[in-house]
This record gives C-alpha cells, structure tokens and sequence, in this order.
C-alpha cells in the first residue's frame, strides 16, 4: 500500500517502542492515525474523556519508557487535553499530542490557535504535514530529550492522508548522555567524603533502572538515612531500615534533615516541593540527572550528571556515616506518628493497610490528590520504581483510575489499586466504562465522605465557613454498576476486609465505595505540614 503521512507516523512511533495510542477522536485526521495504527500494530484505547486519556498516555511512558501517545479532535477535543499535557509538563513525562486542525483557514468553525494553547506547557509544537514528515523522528526526540516533556502536533486530515513521495529521513537522535566537569566532581566527592550525617532526598529522576541502581548503591555505602518524593516512592524498599519516610518539604520530616550535615539531592526536582521556606542549614549537594532545576535554596553544589557517572566516579570516594539504625528508625517512627489515625475509624490509614493486606504481591499503586493521599502514600509499602503512580508536580486529582487504567493495559497480570476520594472519581467516572470494555485487573477504592475534604481542612484553618467544599453523598457502587463494573459498598471494618479480600479476588475491574470518616485530617495535616 502506499504510505501515507499518518502511516509514517505511526512506524516511527511503534519503532520507539509505542504500542497503544489513547484519545477520543474527533473525525479528520484522528480517524487515519487510529486506521494507521490498527494497519501496523498500534492499538488505540477509546477513552472516555480526553485528559482520561492524556492521562493514561503519560503514565504509560511512566512504565515503559516509550513516548506516551494521544489523539484528540479539533477544538473542544484538544481544549479538552489540557489538564493532562500539564501533568506532563510538570512531572516530564514524554508524550506526543496529536491534534486535528483545519486544513485552510476557510473557516473558523471550532477553530482557534492550538499551538499557542499548548505553547507553554510543551517542549515543542508544530504544525506536520507532508512537507515537513521527516521531522517526525525530530518531535519523538524532542519529547525525550531529558527532561521529558509534551510535544504538540497539529494535523490536518488532507495531510495525515496524503501519500508521501518517497519514504523521509529520520536522523533526529537523542543527544549523548551528559557528563559533569572534573572541578564540579571533585568538589561533589569532597562533600561526601567529609559528611559524617548526610540524608539522601531522592526525586522522579531515578524513577528507571540505572536510577535505582544509582540509589540503592549510594545508600548503601553511604549507610544514611533515605528520603524519597512521592514519585520517587519504592525506588528504595519502604520497608529498608535506612529508608526514614517521605520527603515533601515539610514539617514531618524536619527532625532527621535538621541532624544532617550534608543534604545530598538525587534525581530530585523542586516542583516535587510543596512551597514552603527551606528551614535547614546544611549544604546541599544536587546531583541531577536532568537540568534545569531552580531550588529554593543555593547548594553548596550543583552538577548535572548520570547514574552511571555517579557509581563509577562519586561512589568510590564515599564513607560509612555516623547514623545509628536507633536515629533512623526513630525518625522513621516519628513520620509514622504524624500519619496515623484513628485505628477504630473507617479512615484513609485503616483503609489503606486493609487494601495492603488483600493486594496481591506485586499490586501497583494510582494515588489521587485530596487529604487521603498523606495516609495512602506513607502507609503502603512499595519496592520498585514505578511501582506507585501519583500526580506530585500538578498534584491533579482525577490521576488514579486512568493512570491504574494505563497500568493494567501495560501489564495485565500486574493488579492494579486505584485509591481515590469522591472529588478525584467525581471528575474521571466515565472512565470505568474504559476499564469495563477491556475487563481490566483494576480495583478502584473510593473514599467517600462526600466532601473536597483537603479544602474544607483549609479552609477551617483559615476560620472560613464551610462553604463550596461539601456536597451530597453519591453512590458510587450504583454509577459502578451502570459501567457495568462489579461494586461493592463499605460502610464498618468489618465490611471492608471482606470487600477488600472479594475485590482483589474477582477478575475484572471492581470500584469499592467506602463510607469514611473525615474527622482526623486536620489534626494529621497540621502535625504533617506544621
């Protein structure tokens, strides 16, 4: 058959190791990409909502390291993308946008100026057409290129189905990995060498093999205590003794990084830091695998390098700290306090170790935003990169079903927990409808206590009245079950270790809507964040 540009396109994608495309098409040049894809072995999942989808798209590049890929209509379809090109953008996420666009400007029908839409949130944004088709390999790069990020691609349907003359050069490649200067080595090797306390904060950069290689040998022989982000979380096994909780920049974890003496950042970014003021006086050493990193602090040093660089040349000049396994474990224990609820009360903590205990081995973890994260986050225990999904750098809610969507397509043996508040399904229930038509191995945990209830602590703080953060209760189970999903309702401990233990043993996806109780987040946010 003669190739067209959308069968051009879709060939260099698949040669990135691409193997689903995700959207919601639109008619024009939607429709030949997705006819291009079924032709070369590229699937496309239908989703329900177009930032569902970008979504599921970014986190797939999350577990795969291949480009994340959507597709949207003109328009409303592309508007529609937005919140998910943000995640992206943010949390350097590769994926390619491809958005349909008229062909002349005859009209202005549906039609404003995509590229300047999606301008600030993209590495780079063009217009492709025929003309132009060998700089598709230069897009797939340019969102690789670290740090990761969203590329933008209008196409017109004329020029996806146009038949190109011959087949175009693709010579765009992935620049060679950087390599830090031997002044900056030196000075970093000094600070290490002469640290007797240093903490390790670990960020979404050594989310990947040679990352976590880089982590885990580093701790090792600096024998210190380890922080990592939320998207950091697993790289080092939570239930390592040296790992002392998770790093937010903020009160929790102030006791153990005010004992160090050296800070040392790996992989870390700052928009992985809530904004609050640097409250500690110890240089900071970054080691950073990307750059571009603008710190609310001045390290004492600061070098882009590698995993590998940071083995063969860092690791050789580091000592045995001073810590103790009685300080770690102490301000591990702490953190722990600062989390916990009530053990009698049908809250995020309880439900959170009731899903721990019935999860299968290997279970990957979707966290939404909203007040259950704190406890979602700190109490399940992961070990591997990626093995937890979570929205950190946007802090979007609507994140945990698509992602655990994204997962459960990726590795269908791989059960996957979507652990979400009523705000975070209100805005992405339609997408049960994705896990319903592919009878995905998802169970999606909804705590319901029919309120934004990480606002209405806020805003209590702030002595306001309870105004436009609650709502009437909705029932869950029964929207589950008109997706044609299993569900079930919790409404005591009792129920929820029995539901647990059924959701995880059911195949197919299973929504379980859990009647919580709010009151103890204020108190944990307050001891969390000061």
């Amino acid at each position: 058959m003669p190739l067209t540009l959308a069968d051009h396109i879709v060939t260099r994608l698949k040669a990135h190791g691409v193997r689903r495309m995700f959207g919601v098409p639109g008619g024009g040049s939607s429709l030949a990409l997705i006819e291009a894809g079924a032709r070369h072995g590229v699937e496309f999942i239908l989703a329900r909502t177009e930032t569902a989808a970008a979504i599921m798209a970014a986190a797939t590049w999350e577990l795969t390291a291949a480009p994340g890929v959507v597709i949207t209509g003109i328009g409303p379809g592309a508007a529609s993308a937005v919140n998910g090109v943000a995640y992206a953008s943010l949390e350097h996420s590769a994926l390619i946008v491809f958005t349909d666009c008229l062909h002349t400007s005859a009209s202005i029908h549906q039609s404003f100026d995509q590229q300047a839409l999606f301008a600030p949130l993209a590495r780079r944004t063009a217009r492709l057409t025929p003309a132009c088709a060998a700089d598709v390999d230069g897009l797939i790069s340019a969102c690789l290129c670290a740090p990761a990020g969203p590329v933008h691609v209008d196409l017109s349907a004329p020029d996806a189905n146009a038949v190109l003359a011959g087949l175009p050069a693709s010579a765009a490649k992935l620049p060679d990995p950087v390599s830090a200067p031997d002044d900056l080595l030196a000075q970093a090797r000094e600070l290490l060498a002469s640290a007797r306390r240093p903490v390790l904060l670990i960020g979404l950069e050594t989310r990947n093999p040679a990352g976590q290689q880089a982590v885990r040998e580093l701790v090792r022989r600096l024998n210190c205590p380890v922080l990592p982000t939320y998207k950091a979380k697993g790289v080092m096994p939570d239930v390592d003794p040296l790992c002392a909780g998770l790093f937010t920049n903020a009160a929790a974890e102030a006791a153990i990084l005010s004992a160090a003496d050296l800070i040392v950042c790996l992989g870390l970014d700052p928009v992985e830091m809530i904004p609050q003021a640097w409250r500690y006086d110890a240089p900071v050493l970054d080691l950073a695998f990307a750059p571009g990193h603008r710190f609310p602090f001045g390290p004492a040093c600061s070098l882009v390098t590698s995993p590998h660089q940071v083995l063969d040349e860092l690791l050789p000049g580091t000592r045995f700290s001073d810590w103790t396994p009685q300080a770690i474990a102490e301000g591990r224990e702490a953190m722990q306090r600062a989390l916990a609820m009530s053990p009698a009360s049908l809250n995020a903590h309880t439900v959170t170790i009731a899903l721990q205990q019935a999860a299968p081995p290997g279970t990957r973890l979707a966290v939404d935003a909203g007040a259950h994260m704190f406890a979602a986050m700190g109490f399940w225990q992961a070990d591997g990169y990626a093995s937890v999904l979570k929205s950190n750098g946007l802090s979007t809610m609507g994140y945990a079903l698509p992602a655990a969507i994204a997962s459960a397509l990726e590795q269908p043996d791989c059960p996957a927990l979507a652990i979400t508040g009523d705000g975070g399904i209100n805005m992405c229930a339609a997408e049960l409808a994705t896990a319903s038509a592919h009878q995905l191995n998802i169970v999606c945990a909804v705590l319901n206590d029919a309120a934004l209830s990480l606002i209405d602590i806020k805003q209590q703080r702030d002595q306001r009245r309870p105004l436009g953060t609650r709502y009437a209760a909705s029932d869950y189970a029964r929207i589950a079950e008109g997706f044609w999903v299993r569900a079930l309702k919790v409404a005591s401990l009792d129920e929820l270790h029995a539901a647990t233990r059924d959701a995880f043993a059911h195949p197919g996806p299973v929504l379980i809507d859990i009647e919580t109780d709010p009151s103890g987040y204020g108190d944990q946010l307050s001891r969390l964040r000061g």
